[in-house]
């Protein structure tokens, strides 16, 4: 079904035909290329890609570049210059938004605290405050302007972009983040998806998941969820929900989590349940560490003091953390037992816990997910990890930029 397009008529989207959505596919993927590489890559005639390219070249969508930077052979790309590209990751306690070309090299990123309890207006309105210093420091005109991708912390109705599940996101819920962004910049295309979505789209074009098919993002930090990817396709499941991982249960007796249910691996894993974990530690009298790190930081304690207690090998957080990640290793033998992933990468604000997370992911993961689904398995932190989120939100904008006949271009022909 193409999406619903929040956009002026005529404005931001870029309409092609089929061939040249093929065409730009390639080069999306591979990077610059000849046009004897193109009609290699594409299966198409040299005629063929010669007259393709003659009008995309036309229209200003492709540019002709020398190899290397020099000599007479010429390589194709797509046009920088044609526009500019934006990704916002609302996150819960933070925004993030990021600048790029329309080849999707990242210009800059701004960062601001946020909570996402005070409501779309609130947080999305400091994103745009980020994005109009943004615009004003690179000279870029609001006209400039051809696409937004926008990641939320929270069950997102693909491709509506009408946030669900409020319990989540308490004020959010039927909210359309594209109705209050396409006022503030008419003509741009705007596209919303879950932010666990984007992060593993961001792992896929530039981290370390490029090229790799199947393949799930896991995000670890005040919330945990994850991206799956499969046959090279972001995989949003029947009713745009797959992924939440969080949301599976460790404990029949465990607390109430957030979503109405007890001992999901979210209360017990997340940030908010590692801070709980570290205060009892505290209260039982059982780190000094701790206690000295939360006098240290306003009488609080977060996953990050924890990390740092780690580091100083104070038992009572290297404990937390080795049941931490236990818990997502028990978790994740499941998701790798059920789709067989060739790679799992774990980011989000957690993963700078430290490697000892990393290990005991690994080590439950072993241990318990069936042998054969984990011969070759790979399970590594996002060394892309503050940026992820931002680079998924520039590619899903720049996919809908580009379409075919009204539907998105990752999408078009597709079952």
């Amino acid at each position: 079904m193409p999406e619903q397009a929040f956009r002026n008529p005529g404005a931001g989207r870029i309409n092609l035909s089929e061939d040249e959505a093929v065409i730009l596919h390639s080069l999306f993927q591979s990077g610059p290329q000849s046009r004897a590489d193109l009609a290699r890559e594409v299966y198409f005639s040299r005629s063929k890609v010669n007259d393709l390219v003659g009008k995309l070249l036309s229209r200003g969508i492709l540019q002709e570049i020398q190899r290397n930077g020099q000599g007479k052979w010429m390589d194709l790309s797509v046009n920088p210059n044609l526009g500019y590209l934006v990704g916002i990751d609302l996150g819960t306690t933070s925004v993030d938004v990021g600048l790029a070309d329309c080849s999707c090299v990242m210009l800059d990123r701004l960062s601001a605290t946020t909570d996402v309890n005070e409501g779309p207006e609130v947080v999305l309105g400091e994103a745009v405050r980020l994005l109009e210093t943004l615009l004003v420091q690179y000279d870029v005109r609001e006209d400039q302007l051809l696409g937004i991708g926008v990641g939320v912390p929270g069950p997102v109705n693909y491709p509506s972009g009408e946030v669900i599940g409020g319990q989540f996101t308490p004020g959010w819920e039927g909210f359309k983040i594209q109705e209050i962004l396409v006022a503030r910049f008419p003509g741009v295309v705007i596209r919303t998806d879950n932010d666990a979505n984007l992060m593993a789209m961001g792992s896929h074009q530039a981290g370390m998941a490029k090229d790799r098919s199947d393949f799930v993002f896991v995000k670890v930090g005040t919330g945990i969820g994850s991206g799956v990817y499969c046959r090279g396709q972001l995989h949003r499941g029947f009713s745009s929900c797959a992924g939440h991982i969080g949301h599976t249960c460790v404990d029949f007796n465990g607390p109430v989590c957030r979503c109405g249910n007890r001992g999901c691996l979210e209360a017990f894993a997340g940030g908010p349940g590692i801070a709980v974990a570290a205060e009892e530690a505290v209260a039982a009298g059982e780190s000094e560490i701790l206690r000295s790190l939360k006098e240290a930081h306003g009488g609080v304690l977060t996953a990050v003091e924890v990390g740092e207690a780690a580091a100083m090998l104070d038992p009572a957080a290297l404990q937390i953390i080795r049941r931490t990640g236990t818990l997502i290793g028990t978790v994740l033998a499941g998701v790798i037992n059920l789709y067989n992933p060739e790679l799992i990468v774990i980011g989000g604000g957690i993963s700078k816990i430290g490697n000892l997370l990393l290990a005991e992911i690994r080590r439950e993961v072993l241990k318990r997910a069936y042998s054969y689904t984990t011969m070759g398995l790979q399970i590594e932190y996002s060394p892309i990890v503050d940026d992820v989120g931002v680079i998924g939100g520039v590619y899903f904008a720049r996919d809908g930029v580009f379409a075919v006949d009204g539907e998105i271009i990752s999408e078009a022909g597709r079952n």
